[in-house]
């Protein structure tokens, strides 16, 4: 009996890892094709395609499809839709020590990120720490591009990143896993996903933080707000030229 269940607990841990996976690549590679197709038949051009209206229509249509495709195949597996806001831990409305939370869990996030990457660093040769990361929106000049830059990046990432990681697949090892087995897979599932080495050591340190605090908190409000406050810093530090050590010396003298 108890080799059954603990291989039911395996292959359920398995299948809901895989379905993330599944679901949110097989998403981009939708918007891909519907995009590419639309630019293939002329409807869009060429500058068209790398305007800043449609990367953000194009980023809500990739994250909806992957939050349709993981519900989508799971309620149907289970024949049922019950349930789903506790999977996904959008429960319990945000308390005031949330912002506690937020900022402590930055700065903890910050220095283990920190940490990581200098260890990574001088323990594989030759790995970037500095290589930038790809996240559209390189058109950017009108205060309307802005805005859907920062409500695509700042806004809708931390969101849904939030729901399906954090909440769904969190959810859903949590039930199987002790809690460090829990943080660990899922974040180890964040940064692959990310498909970049220093960003992926970034996340996972980051997801370790995020993890922690959805476990203590029983939501991903706490997290969605840690989140948003990671993007909403490196969207100003890309997008804004924002200088941090200028700012800091500015604060201090």
């Amino acid at each position: 009996m108890s080799s059954k269940s603990n291989r039911y607990k395996f292959l359920s841990s398995l299948g809901a890892i895989g379905l993330v996976v599944y679901g949110f690549f097989v998403a981009q590679a939708i918007t891909l094709f519907i995009f590419g197709a639309l630019a293939a038949s002329g409807l869009i051009t060429k500058s068209g395609l790398e305007s800043t209206v449609t990367q953000f229509i194009a980023a809500f249509v990739a994250y909806a499809l992957a939050l349709l495709i993981i519900l989508g195949i799971y309620s149907a597996v289970r024949n049922s839709v019950k349930g789903i806001p506790e999977l996904l831990g959008v429960v319990n409305k945000p308390k005031l020590n949330a912002l506690l939370y937020v900022l402590a869990g930055y700065f903890v996030y910050f220095f283990i990120s920190f940490v990581f990457m200098i260890l990574i660093h001088y323990a594989v040769p030759g790995f970037n720490i500095d290589e930038s990361q790809e996240v559209g929106f390189d058109q950017l000049g009108s205060q309307l591009e802005f805005a859907m830059a920062f409500l695509a990046l700042v806004v809708l990432a931390p969101l849904v990143e939030e729901a399906i990681f954090r909440g769904f697949l969190f959810t859903r090892l949590r039930r199987n896993l002790q809690f460090w087995w829990t943080a660990l897979i899922v974040s180890l599932v964040f940064g692959l996903v990310h498909m970049q080495w220093n960003v992926g050591v970034d996340v996972f340190a980051l997801s370790l933080v995020l993890c922690y605090v959805r476990e203590k908190t029983g939501s991903i409000w706490a997290g969605v707000g840690i989140h948003t406050l990671k993007n909403a810093i490196a969207f100003s530090i890309l997008f804004m030229q924002f200088d941090i050590e200028k700012f800091v010396l500015q604060v201090l003298y």
